[in-house]
């Protein structure tokens, strides 16, 4: 996943909204992370910090 754009996100990266085991739809989770500088562009910042797909499997397991 390392290297994606936020455009090349595709519907299935959503699945976590829903329960597991059913299609009912849940109120998403949010995690605040504190980024350390100014950020210019936001696709470049998830990538100095591993990635959507990293920050997305430690906030997973918080």
């Amino acid at each position: 996943m390392r290297g994606r754009r936020l455009s090349d996100v595709s519907e299935h990266d959503y699945d976590f909204l829903y329960d597991a085991g059913s299609r009912e739809q849940r109120m998403p989770d949010f995690v605040v992370v504190a980024y350390p500088g100014i950020v210019r562009n936001a696709e470049n910042a998830l990538e100095t910090l591993g990635g959507l797909h990293t920050i997305s499997s430690v906030s997973s397991s918080l």
